[in-house]
C-alpha cells in the first residue's frame, strides 16, 4: 500500500479480527480495494469544538471495468456520527503531479475540516461526491506511489460519545447489476463510549 500522508493529530492503528483474510462475506462484481484486516482512531484533538470533523483516507478502489459508485453503507459498533461524508478523489500518475510529492499522498487520518483539507493540504485531480461517481482506475499487482489512484475518504463528524465504524460497504453498479464491496477496515473517532484501549486513549 502506498506510503500515507502525514496525519494531523494523533492516531492509533490497531488490528482487527479477520481470521479468514479477504474481504469480508457478500463482496462481488469487479471493485476492489486491498485495504482490509485492521484500522485506525484518531483521538479527541485538544480543545476541540464539538462536534469535531475526522477524515479518514487510504481506501484506494480500482475496477477493471467502469463501475458508478452509489452509496456507501456504514456499519457502527459503538456509536453513531453526527453526519458522515463519502468522497471519491483521484490522482494522477506522478508524471503528472506538479509540486511537492507529500500533497499527492493518500490521506492517512486529520482533524482538518474537510474543505479546507482538499483544498489547501490535498491536491488531486478530482474530488467528487461519491453518489454517481464513475471509475475506472485499472487493478494493478503490487501497485507503487509513482501510480495513479483513486481514494474513498471517509469524513465523520464525531460528538462527545465517538464513533466507531467497523466495516464499509460500498454499494455499486456494474455491467447492469448491483454489486457490494464490503471494506472490514475499522474507523474510530475517539470518545466515551469507546473504551476499548487497544483502539482508544483511556485516561
Amino acid at each position: 500500500m502506498r506510503a500515507a500522508a502525514a496525519a494531523t493529530v494523533a492516531v492509533l492503528f490497531f488490528a482487527a479480527c479477520s481470521p479468514q483474510g479477504g474481504h469480508p462475506d457478500g463482496t462481488d462484481g469487479p471493485l476492489d480495494s486491498d485495504l482490509d484486516g485492521g484500522g485506525v482512531s484518531i483521538a479527541v484533538p485538544d480543545h476541540a469544538d464539538w462536534p469535531w470533523q475526522g477524515t479518514f483516507g487510504s481506501l484506494m478502489i480500482c475496477a477493471d471495468e467502469e463501475v458508478t459508485l452509489l452509496w456507501v453503507e456504514p456499519h457502527y459498533r459503538a456509536g453513531r456520527p453526527v453526519t458522515a461524508t463519502f468522497t471519491v478523489r483521484s490522482v494522477p500518475e506522478r508524471a503528472r503531479r506538479t509540486g511537492r510529492q507529500g500533497p499527492w499522498s493518500p490521506v492517512g487520518s486529520s482533524t482538518t475540516p474537510l474543505e479546507r483539507l482538499l483544498g489547501q493540504e490535498l491536491r488531486s485531480t478530482q474530488v467528487r461526491p461519491l453518489g454517481g461517481a464513475v471509475v475506472d482506475e485499472p487493478c494493478v499487482p503490487n501497485s507503487k506511489a509513482d501510480d495513479p489512484y483513486t481514494e474513498i475518504l471517509t469524513t465523520l463528524a464525531v460528538d462527545e460519545a465517538g464513533v466507531w465504524i467497523d466495516r464499509l460497504d460500498v454499494h455499486y453498479r456494474a455491467g447492469g447489476r448491483q454489486h457490494v464491496l464490503r471494506v472490514g477496515w475499522s474507523y474510530v473517532g475517539c470518545g466515551r463510549a469507546i473504551t476499548d484501549p487497544d483502539v482508544c486513549w483511556v485516561d
